[in-house]
Parts: structure tokens; sequence; C-alpha cells
């Protein structure tokens, strides 16, 4: 009898422990990305650095796989782009910078970044 009553007191301890689960606190959301410029080789691009106008450059976005939400919606200069993630990383997307502003927002998400570069003679000035 004492068995018994030992083992309804513990199954529903048991039952309780085991549905718990920790990975609540881990979950990403999309103010876990960061947005930045870079040298397509993932090399930061340095405000006030001068770049060639025939240079390769790219949008570096870093994010962490999501079980609700793999597909991530981003901006360059009002043009609305798609990336999956599908794995935990930076994803470097190669990009032409245009003469002027350059701004790069993710979509649903208070995350963006801004370039400005102008033509001085024969260099461009990133400000």
């Amino acid at each position: 009898m004492m068995k018994r009553n030992l083992n309804i007191c513990v199954l529903p301890l048991l039952l309780f422990c085991f549905s718990c689960s920790s990975d609540n606190g881990d979950q990403k959301t999309l103010e876990d990305f960061s947005l930045r410029f870079v040298y397509l080789d993932g090399t930061a691009l340095e405000q006030g650095a001068c770049v060639d106008p025939n240079g390769q450059y790219a949008l570096a976005i870093e994010g962490y796989k999501m079980s609700y939400l793999d597909e991530v919606k981003y901006t360059i200069n009002s043009v609305v782009y798609t990336i999956n993630f599908t794995e935990d990383g930076t994803h470097i997307i190669p990009i032409h910078l245009e003469p002027g502003q350059n701004t790069a927002k993710l979509l649903d998400a208070n995350v963006s970044a801004t370039l400005h570069f102008s033509i001085q003679g024969g260099f461009e000035e990133v400000n």
C-alpha cells in the first residue's frame, strides 16, 4: 500500500519536471540579428575609408536558426529581398554600393545599417 501511495505522489512530480523545457530562454528573435556593410571577404567596411567604385562589397547579416522563422526579409535601398537561415552564422550577400546613401534594413525588426559615400575625383569617401 505504501509503495502505491509513493508511486501516486512521484508520478505527477516526474510528469511536471519532464514537461518543462529549458530551451525557452535560448529562443532567438529578429532582435538577435546584426546587419553591416562589409567587403566581399567579410572584412568590415570602416566609416571614412576610401572605397573603389569598382570594388566588391557585401551586406553581412548575422542570425540564428529558429524553428518558427527561417526566412528573413530585408531591404537594400528600398528593394525587398529574402534570405533563408538554416544554420547559425553570418551570411555575406554581394551588393553594389550606390553613390550617396545606402540603407539596409531587416523587415519586422528595428535593425538597420546606413552607409554614405560620395565620389570625389578618382576616389570615393565613405561617411
